[in-house]
């Protein structure tokens, strides 16, 4: 696939994508009255980018939930929230939500 896409379009396509996820956190974090909280949005691994993010601020917490899945759909697919609490370098404060 990499050989069929031009660079160009590659790059296009990261910066839509990127515009779309800034407005789409905006919206969120107006609705739920962030306003002071930083936004970041990072291209990659989930897991990766939280514990690379939080490493590079030296934060203390990472707050982050966890919806509940069949066990078998957690070992197929893994879970970015395990990988969190397992590798951070810091405090992990997980949220439970149940399965819906």
């Amino acid at each position: 696939l990499a050989g069929r896409v031009s660079e160009a379009a590659l790059k296009a396509h990261r910066q839509r994508a990127f515009e779309d996820a800034h407005r789409e956190l905006e919206s969120f974090a107006a609705a739920a009255n962030l306003r002071a909280a930083p936004r970041v949005i990072r291209h990659g691994f989930p897991a990766v980018c939280l514990r690379e993010y939080a490493a590079e601020t030296s934060a203390d917490l990472i707050a982050i939930g966890s919806e509940e899945v069949p066990r078998l759909q957690n070992a197929l697919l893994g879970s970015v929230s395990l990988d969190v609490v397992t590798q951070a370098n810091c405090d992990v404060l997980l949220a439970r939500t149940p399965a819906g």
